[in-house]
Parts: C-alpha cells; structure tokens; sequence
C-alpha cells in the first residue's frame, strides 16, 4: 500500500540514467523500464550493467536520515552513492531501501552520484555475482520470463527520501470484522535505547465518506516496544465500529495516520490504506464478510505493450480496472508476478479481487527455496494493507517442484502450513493445479483444464460434472494429501483464443513487435497475412481484420457455454478465465495486449455476476418449422436474492443473417420481436426458495414458426424479482429451418456406396429425404469410402460426394495424393491453441451463420481432417492459432470426367434428425453437380 506523510520529503530519481551493458560504452536508459525495452540486443540477455545519474539534496534534507527507495530491480542490485557503497539487495520484485545520508556530499548545489550494479540471469544464460557466486536462472524466482522474455534491470520507480532519524518503517493493519476492530504493527527504527514516558504512537482513524470520524488512539512505548536488531516493533489493537465493510461491489477504504510523538515533537508520520474485510472458507464456498460470494476472475500476466512488466502509468491500470469490472469481474489472478503497488492500490479502490502468486522457478533447490520464502515475506511486508489481496498461490502448475519426490511433496504441504501461520489474512494455495499434477494441502481445490468449444463440449461437460463431484482426482493418491473435500472448488484455468486486430496490435507496440518472431509452432505471428492469402481465407472473410473478428466471436461463444455449463453446478465456487488480455503471441484474452476490448466486451456482464440465467434449448439449438421447442431455464444465484413471485420475459429476434453480423467487429443488429414468439412467464418454484446455488426456473415452449429461409435468431430473456427489478438476462441463438428442406431430394435419385457398411440407416434416411435409391449410373453418388470402383465410376464422369468420418474411408493407398487424419494430432482440436472452422460462403447457400461455429454445427463436428498436399479448391478447412496448421474439411476434386467432393464433417450419423447435418448435405450434393471448378 503505498503511503504518504507531511513529515517525510521525496525527490523522484526516474528519467534518464547513463547505462553500460557488460563492457560496451555507457548509453543513455529510462528509469523505470526493464533494460530489454531499451534495445532488441538487450532481450534476454544475462550479465551484468551499471546504471548512473547525478542528483542535488534539496535543503530540507539536511540534518535527516535520507534514504535510497527501489521499487523494484530484477536481479541482484549494488548501490554506491558518491563511490560508497550503501547495500545490495537479492530478489526481482520487491521494494528496498539504503540510507545514504553517510554517503551524500554537503551542500545543496553538489551532484550526488548514484551508482547500480545489476546483475540478472536469464533462461539459457546463467551467469555469476560479481564476487563469482553463480546465479542459476533455474533457481531463482522469475515467471514468465521464461516464456515471453526475461526483465532485467531497474523496472520500478527510484526515489531518495528524507525523514527523521527515528521513524516508522512499517505500520501494517489486520482487520477483525467480528470484533469490530483492527489490530496494528507497527515498527519503528532509531529508537533510543531507554524510551521513556513521553514517546508515544498516535494512530488516528478517517473512516469512509458518510461515517464520523473515530477518536485517535494514543499509545504509550515504554514496555510495548519488542525490539528487533535496530527496530522495534508494537502492536496495538483499536476499535473499528459499524465498520463499512471492503468488497467488490462496496470497496469502502479507511484512512489511517500513523504519529510517532516524543511530548510536543512529532518525528514522524505516515498515511496508509486499509480495509475491513474477512475472507475465509466454509461449506465448499468462498466466503467474504460472511457471505458466500462466486469467484468471476481472470489470469493476468500483467505485461504491457512496450514496456513489458512496467505498466506504463497509473491512468493506463485504473482504464483497464474499469475494463474489467465493465465486463462483470471481481477478481484478477495476477499469475506468477508480484505487482506493482499501483496496482493493488486501484483494486482497493476500484473493488477488485486479487489472488497473487510467487514467480517460479525451475528447480526446487535449497537456493530456490530460501529465496521463495524471503520472497513471501516482502511480499506480505509489502501488502498485508491491501483488503484486495484474498490469495496467494506458492507453486503452479507444479513449475520446478517434482511431485513424485516424496521429500517435494512434504516440503510443498508442510510449506502450505507456514504461509498459512505467516500469513493470516490469505487464503493460501500450494499448487495450482492441472493434469497430471494436484494439491497436497489448499484452501482451495483449485484446476486448469482447456477444451475446444462446441468441438468438445460433451468432454467439458462430463469433466465439470465430475470436477463439481470431486472426482478429477485433483489431491494426490499417495496417502499424503490433507484433503477435507469441502475446499471450494475453482476451475482456475480455462479459455479459448480470439486473434486481434493487427492494426489496434501495431498501434499499441509502435509498430511491428519483436515477439511476432516468437511462438513455436501455431503460436508464432510472423507472416499471418501472407497465411491468409495463401489459404484463400478471402473466400470466407473479406479480410484478415474480419476472420479476427470471426475469431473473437468464436471465443466470446466458447466462454459463455463453458461459463454456463460451470456454473449449472452448485459445488463450484469460482472460475478464472486464461485470460484478462492477450499477451504478445497468446490471444485467449478478454481484451488484446494493448488494451482494447474484444468484440463481445459488453456481453460478458450478461453471463459474468453472482446471478445469471442459464438457458438450455431442447432438443437441439437448430430447429425444423413446426417443430416443438423447450427452451429450460436454470438460475445460477450468489448474490441472496429471491426472484419468487417475479416474472421471465422472453422474446426470438431475427438478426442479421450470413456473414454481415461477423464482419463489423460488433454486436448483430437485433430486430422485432417475431410475430407471436413472446411472452412473459411467472417465476412460481416448488418448496422454498434456495438463497444460493442453482435451481430450475422455468420451461418456455413455442412452435417454431415458418421461415423463408434458415434463419440464425436469438431468443432474449430477462428474469426480474417481485418489485420489478431486473435480476439477470441472457441470450440464446438457434437456427430456424424450413420444413420444405426436409424432402429437398424430391425427385432426384442417387446412388448410395457404403461398402464400409458404417451407417446402417443411411439408405432410409435419404428416402426420408425424398431421393430414390439407384444403382451407379446416374450421375449422383454418396459414398462413406474411396474405392477403384467408384474411382472408375467417377472417371466416367459421375459426381461423388464422399463423406470420410471412418479412418478406413480414404487410405493412403487411395491414390488422391492426401491422408485422412484424426484431430487429436497437430492441435487440430483446439483445445488450447484454438482452431478455427471456416467456409468458403458462397458454396453453402444454405448455411445461416458460416462464419461462426456456433452450436447448431455440435451434432456435425468433424473427427478427422483432410492432410498431405491438398488441393487449391478447399472449400472448408480449419487452421491452429495464428493461421498455422491448415487442414481440410471440404475438398472439390476434378477426377477424370467427374467431380469429387470429399468432406470429413460427421454428417451421416445425424442425418435423419439434424438440420444442420442436412443443410450441410444439401450443399455439397449441389457443388458436386455444379460444373463450377
């Protein structure tokens, strides 16, 4: 928590400094920035450099203890001022401070000269202390360093500051809202050795706007004082009355001054922020304030744009705070860094959440495990102020800790243990969770797991259940794990990418950004327009600016079916999304590196609050004219609210149809209410009303209407409570078909080659569909497999179209130059690294939403995609992030005198039942007898 004082004077050394790398010739740096900013040979680089400046005391110096303040430098940092040398300091994220007033030279008028000496390892290049002492990059903490880049140098604010001889070091402040109190510790340096009756501390308490002020508490030193080496520490506990309690929705803050007095002489003063707020946890819930409250959080590696780990100013944390509360958050997982105190300072003020993290390292050494611990503690020294912070996490993932060591594993339970002693007011997590790794002792049972939506959303679904069922197997099977089953339970990872806009990315960066050039694989940017021309993705997005729009509305239907589908589950107390922004090559966030929201910004409060509605449309999210639809309606509710006796109003809206809607970067225009399809419906729940959790809340049927078309909709509810007030709304999209599309086969005929005898109806279901079965010489063939018979039929000049969901169905002896291949390989799913389905537009006529892959393409999803040197006429396909990894999912062949189309969408298996499966057919039986291509 950053503080102020009117007994304390501060001079600000940030600006230019000289800086020398290693032994090249000293160039001008700014102060703060990581030395990476600086210049691109900078980037990841270990050593050593010596930064420089001049400065002048100013008068109110004189006679005062001044001292030299650094926010923070990555790694190991000497000072000398005017060539003395004031302390060094190990550790990259923590504040430090030197007194100097030993060192500084009389006068006003004289330049001071500060002298720093960094030394930072980096991944690949550890280097040594100056004294020789290694510094192994593994066994220090540094994070993400190791993925992005490394931060080395002075990254956080310089000041030299005055005070008096004997002053606070610390005033640190612990509520007990049961009480109604708080409890002080305060320490203090330069004490004298007797203190005697007349020194006292003063601490007096400005409560939030609208509350009166409370009466200072004054108390004696003499016998309260424990020393410590040279300082000394009290305690003092005070009552906080009618407290106005911090949280998200009300982050009401006190203002404390603390006043160190010797009878009439004030020595020192300071002014700090804190809150009164109680987190704990109980009945598989978090709790704040003795309330339950649901956990709507994200992951932010807290990167920027330019200058890496130095946010760029104040104004630019509280606009993206904002952003965030916009989009109906309440808690940021700064995810393995420690922050800046800015900002923690705005999520106080803001009302934010934060669960923060220890930056790992690669090797559980005695060296890693000290400097973890040592860590801990300025962190906690650092911001035990701020009612903000309800976590922290001491491992991830299991980065650097091997948890088949036995010996790991206890150090990692038995270190949970002491941070939870150390730490009071934090919930503490040993080890943020994924697959294959657990928890061995948490206070929260707490998972990462990434799925492809709708490509996998039966195997979300399923692993939620289980997850809500505590049967994932998220605490260890060794015997060790202290494991109570009512932890609550946070899925603390999960997301899908939406690829920005270049121009909002090259905006932000000031051009073309070095890690364009970074990324393995699918993750690397370099080159992405030059993919989409080669692919020919200009035949289902204009431009590459509309595929990313496409992109984000792919991840905005991800995140809202994954977000409802969670929270269908009472067990589940929370979630973070990976996460709060992109970062550099990583596009999973809720806005790009520079800021900027996503196109479904504004959507997201809709479906991010403690109260949401869940809608479920049965019996599938595409429907046929005249078809009987049940739309269930579950109530998600954390915030007590009872909505008995209220009301449901519904309505179905056309939007706008086709690829328009994705290609204008915003929300599709909504239009009137169809003809007869709304209704308002009251709220009447069997037995009594649930105060939290989730229940049913209501069933809306209606009759599909006629449609000229297949028409995309979206069905609008808003629940509202007794008084009329609106509690919650949502949306649903369905697709509406024409009846007359059931029977488009009427009077064609069509041969139909299921040698591989995969689909035991399918002969039936194409009756259904008004074609007459013949044998192979008619022009038309369905075929489920690639043989030389119909190879010859085909050369003879017959149309095909093969459906290929069976690995028998196109082998590599088929002879047509390219492979069948699951998606389980090459990250075709998507399950992190999202792909991306597309079409090309103009060859499905009948498809009402090409652009997104949206749940009405669930049924249909294909298992395999087409590989090897495909042809040009690609009329679907998919590709892997950022446009790597291109496959096929429709192919046109022209084979002697007729045409293949082969596609690998699961088509047949629904065939008798789905729109989508037939809408799909319809089409490509239609290229297959086009003469275009």
């Amino acid at each position: 928590m950053s503080v102020t004082s009117s007994l304390r004077s501060a001079l600000s050394l940030d600006g230019e400094w000289s800086f020398q790398f290693g032994d090249e010739t000293a160039k001008p740096i700014t102060v703060p920035a990581p030395w990476e900013v600086a210049r691109p040979d900078l980037r990841d680089k270990a050593g050593t450099a010596v930064y420089e400046r001049t400065f002048t005391v100013p008068a109110d110096f004189a006679g005062r203890r001044v001292l030299i303040r650094f926010g923070a430098v990555e790694y190991f940092a000497e000072v000398w001022v005017n060539d003395v040398l004031v302390g060094t300091h190990e550790g990259g994220y923590t504040p430090f401070a030197f007194a100097i007033d030993h060192a500084l030279k009389p006068g006003t008028e004289t330049l001071q000269t500060v002298r720093v000496r960094v030394t930072d390892a980096a991944k690949g290049a550890n280097t040594t202390l100056p004294d020789g002492t290694p510094l192994n990059f593994a066994e220090i903490p540094h994070g993400k360093q190791s993925w992005y880049t490394s931060v080395g140098g002075i990254w956080q604010s310089v000041t030299v500051e005055a005070r008096a001889f004997v002053h606070i070091v610390r005033a640190a402040f612990h509520p007990d809202i049961d009480a109604g109190m708080a409890t002080a510790r305060v320490t203090l340096t330069g004490l004298p050795e007797s203190i005697g009756q007349n020194w006292q501390v003063r601490i007096t308490l400005v409560p939030p706007q609208g509350v009166g002020a409370a009466s200072p508490v004054e108390v004696a030193l003499e016998g309260q004082v424990v020393r410590e080496g040279e300082n000394g520490n009290l305690e003092v506990r005070f009552d906080v009355r009618d407290a106005l309690l911090w949280s998200p929705e009300t982050p009401h803050l006190y203002t404390v001054t603390v006043t160190l007095e010797e009878g009439e002489t004030i020595h020192d003063s300071l002014t700090t922020r804190f809150g009164m707020r109680k987190v704990e946890t109980r009945e598989g819930r978090v709790w704040l304030n003795h309330r339950p409250v649901f956990l709507i959080g994200t992951l932010d590696q807290a990167f920027y744009p330019q200058m890496i780990y130095t946010p760029p100013s104040t104004d630019y944390l509280r606009d993206q705070f904002m952003k965030a509360k916009e989009m109906g958050l309440n808690l940021m997982r700064c995810h393995i860094k420690v922050p800046t105190e800015e900002y923690l300072d705005l999520c106080d003020e803001i009302g934010l959440l934060v669960w923060y993290e220890l930056p790992n390292g690669d090797k559980l050494s005695s060296a890693f495990r000290e400097r973890a611990w040592q860590t801990w503690q300025d962190m906690w020294n650092r911001d035990a102020n701020h009612p903000s912070i309800i976590a922290l996490t001491i491992i991830n993932e299991s980065w650097g800790i091997n948890l088949n060591d036995p010996e790991q594993r206890l150090w990692l339970r038995d270190t949970y243990h002491r941070a939870k002693a150390a730490f009071p007011d934090w919930l503490i997590v040993d080890n943020s969770a994924c697959i294959p790794n657990y928890h061995l002792a948490s206070d929260l049972d707490d998972y990462h797991i990434y799925f492809s939506i709708p490509d996998h959303a039966d195997a979300y679904a399923e692993w939620i259940a289980g997850l809500a069922k505590r049967e994932n197997g998220t605490y260890s099977t060794y015997g060790d794990a202290e494991y109570t089953r009512k932890e609550p339970i946070i899925l603390s990872e999960f997301g899908n990418w939406g690829l920005p806009i270049l121009e909002k990315v090259l905006e932000a960066e000031g051009g073309e950004p070095y890690w364009f050039k970074t990324g393995d694989g699918p993750v690397r940017p370099e080159k992405v327009l030059e993919r989409f021309e080669a692919q020919g993705l200009k035949r289902a997005f204009p431009d590459y600016d509309a595929l990313a729009v496409a992109s984000q509305e792919q991840e905005w239907i991800s995140l809202k079916w994954e977000i409802e589908e969670m929270r269908r589950h009472s067990e589940i107390a929370g979630y973070v999304i990976t996460e709060f922004t992109d970062i550099n090559w990583e596009c999973n966030g809720l806005m790009d590196m520079g800021r900027n929201p996503k196109v479904f910004h504004k959507r997201l409060a809709d479906v991010q609050a403690q109260d949401i509605l869940i809608p479920r449309l049965l019996p599938r999210p595409a429907l046929w004219e005249g078809e009987t639809a049940l739309l269930n309606l579950c109530f998600s509710c954390f915030s007590g609210r009872a909505v008995a006796g209220g009301s449901v109003s519904w309505s179905i809206e056309e939007i706008v149809q086709r690829h328009s809607a994705a290609t204008t970067g915003g929300t599709p225009d909504a239009g009137t209410a169809l003809s007869g399809l709304s209704g308002v419906l009251p709220v009447s729940l069997d037995g009594e009303e649930p105060e939290f959790g989730t229940y049913g809340l209501a069933q809306i049927s209606f009759v599909t209407p006629a449609v000229a078309a297949p028409s995309k909709v979206t069905l609008r509810l808003i629940l509202k409570d007794a008084q009329g007030h609106e509690v919650a709304r949502t949306t649903q999209t369905a697709v509406f078909v024409p009846a007359a599309l059931k029977t488009f086969g009427q009077g064609k005929t069509i041969y139909i080659h299921d040698e591989l005898y995969a689909f035991e109806d399918i002969e039936e279901d194409m009756k259904c569909l008004g074609f007459t079965s013949t044998y192979p010489t008619h022009d038309l063939i369905l075929a489920t497999g690639w043989d030389d018979r119909i190879a010859k039929q085909v050369q003879e000049g017959r149309n095909a179209v093969l459906v290929a969901n069976d690995i028998e169905s196109l082998t590599a002896a088929s002879g047509l130059g390219f492979s069948l291949t699951n998606r389980s390989q090459n990250g075709w799913w998507g399950d992190w690294c999202s792909s991306k389905i597309w079409f090309a537009t103009e060859d499905f006529p009948s498809l009402p939403d090409p652009t997104r892959f949206d749940f009405e393409y669930k049924a249909i999803v294909p298992q395999y995609v087409l590989t090897g040197p495909l042809p040009e006429n690609v009329l679907s396909g998919l590709f892997v992030g950022w446009l790597h990894a291109p496959a096929a999912l429709v192919v046109r062949l022209k084979i002697g005198k007729g045409q293949l189309i082969i596609t690998t969408f699961d088509l047949l298996k629904n065939l008798g039942e789905d729109p989508l499966a037939i809408l799909l057919l319809r089409d490509l039986l239609a290229i297959a007898e086009s003469t275009k291509g």
